[in-house]
């Protein structure tokens, strides 16, 4: 698959995407724009149902600044308002194809977002992301399909056991519906930024909460936060991808190092793909 420019949205195949875009109400009530109904059931359990992000005590002050990494089509932001309606979000999601349903979600709430249609890393630049328009989520810029198809087959089998149907499927079906919901994957050179960039671009004083949800980038985004802003930085939530121990270990350590009182729990689908939620406060 060749490359696509992220900016290029009139490209054929992010274009077809953009159009397969649809607007649709979440259980809430809440309108939504959606890229499939499947992900958009997963994301409102996780993170409306669950609150996966504001456990463990992370709330949110009157007028808070909120960082959403890897926001894809801004449910968390969404989730957000919530807690916070007049908060200030900046949201980062690479593909252009979410990041339009970002933009269309976050347009007409309360509160101003800044969507900026990037990736975070550790210096400024381009890089190649692999968009799976089947699975969104489990895009990435170090990409393993093979992974990503594990941990894609392991969410259906605990979805299938949380509906009580798991009696039903056999792993040939699970392997085929994951094979469907993958898909064939896009290749997209999208714009990085450094998230002090962001600070200093708008000379940003307090972060409340910066939430990080990046498959395999977790450590590129912590290290463009440069020594001084760190400080600014009041509350952390993430997802880490770790097999071996050695990534989850390092971001434990720059927290603690940055004086966070840290602690994390490893997701029940996360027991085969190596999932692990980070809670880092002050």
């Amino acid at each position: 698959m060749g490359l696509q420019s992220a900016a290029a949205t009139s490209s054929p195949e992010v274009s077809e995407w953009v159009n397969r875009l649809r607007a649709t109400k979440l259980p809430n009530g809440t309108p939504v724009w959606e890229i499939n109904r499947h992900e958009t059931e997963f994301l409102y359990s996780e993170i409306f149902e669950q609150d996966l992000y504001y456990r463990r005590g992370m709330q949110l002050p009157a007028g808070a600044v909120v960082f959403d990494v890897g926001a894809n089509i801004g449910m968390f932001s969404l989730r957000t308002r919530q807690v916070c309606a007049d908060a200030t979000i900046f949201a980062f999601e690479p593909s252009p194809i979410a990041a339009e349903a970002l933009r269309r979600n976050t347009q007409t709430t309360l509160g101003k977002t800044h969507v900026y249609e990037c990736g975070a890393s550790s210096s400024n630049g381009s890089s190649v992301l692999t968009f799976y328009p089947g699975y969104s989520i489990l895009s990435g810029f170090h990409a393993h399909t093979a992974e990503d198809f594990q941990v894609l087959k392991a969410s259906i089998r605990d979805e299938a056991e949380r509906r009580g149907m798991s009696k039903w499927l056999s792993d040939a079906s699970i392997e085929r519906l994951a094979q469907q919901k993958l898909g064939q994957p896009l290749r997209l050179a999208c714009a990085m930024r450094t998230l002090s960039s962001v600070i200093n671009e708008h000379h940003l004083t307090c972060i409340d909460l910066l939430k990080v949800d990046a498959e395999r980038c977790e450590l590129e985004i912590l290290n463009g936060i440069q020594k001084h802003h760190w400080p600014l930085i009041q509350q952390v939530v993430m997802e880490v991808h770790d097999h071996e121990g050695d990534v989850l270990r390092d971001i434990l350590q720059i927290l603690d190092h940055a004086g966070f009182n840290v602690t994390f729990e490893q997701q029940a689908v996360g027991s085969e793909a190596g999932l692990f939620d980070v809670y880092a406060s002050r």
